[in-house]
């Protein structure tokens, strides 16, 4: 008989911790997204030109996820989440490059990255051997 409690007492156990764990992943999950939130709304700031448009448009941002968010809990919003969160990461990658653009821009204008700096292409030296060409053709 002690046998048989000391496995349910496991049991129960286990499945405590796991409900923990649950909560745990949630908890994070959340922490997670509103770092991210955080760092893109820092590189909108930085990249604005103008305070009062960035933060139009990041409180834009906030309301239109509020008001997403509050009508899919409600049910009143049905939207094909799988098009949505692929049209949201599309976005989010364009973003995230542009942040990697101006990273290896700064880093370069503070003497940090000098790699793959050089021409790759001359364009006025290539278009004058191809004029050069059309008006001397090679004689045979």
């Amino acid at each position: 008989m002690s046998v048989f409690l000391a496995i349910t007492a496991l049991v129960a156990w286990l499945g405590f911790i796991g409900v923990c764990a649950m909560i745990l992943m949630a908890f994070l999950a959340v922490l997670r997204e509103g770092i991210e939130t955080v760092v893109f709304l820092l590189a909108a700031f930085d990249q604005s030109t103008s305070g009062s448009s960035a933060a139009f448009g990041a409180s834009l941002g906030i309301v239109t996820a509020v008001v997403l968010g509050y009508g899919i809990y409600r049910g009143g919003v049905r939207i094909n989440l799988s098009k949505f969160f692929r049209a949201t990461g599309l976005v989010l990658v364009f973003v995230a490059a542009g942040i990697l653009v101006n990273t290896l821009h700064t880093a370069h204008e503070a003497g940090w990255l000098n790699v793959g700096q050089g021409s790759t292409l001359i364009a006025t030296t290539a278009a004058s051997r191809t004029m050069s060409d059309a008006a001397h053709p090679i004689n045979q």
